[in-house]
C-alpha cells in the first residue's frame, strides 16, 4: 500500500502568528486586579439599579 500524500487542502485565509512582548508579573497582577475590580463595580451598580 502506497503512503498517502499529506498536502493541505485548506483554502481559507493565510494565518499569521505575531509575537507579543511578555508582561512582567507585577504589572500583570495589577492589570488582573484592576479588571476584577471593574467587573465587581459594574455588577454592583447593575444590581443596585434594579
Amino acid at each position: 500500500m502506497a503512503p498517502r500524500s499529506r498536502q493541505s487542502t485548506y483554502a481559507g485565509p493565510a494565518l499569521e502568528t505575531t509575537t507579543t512582548a511578555p508582561v512582567p508579573l507585577p504589572a500583570g497582577g495589577l492589570l488582573t486586579l484592576t479588571g476584577f475590580g471593574g467587573v465587581a463595580t459594574a455588577r454592583k451598580r447593575r444590581t443596585a439599579s434594579i
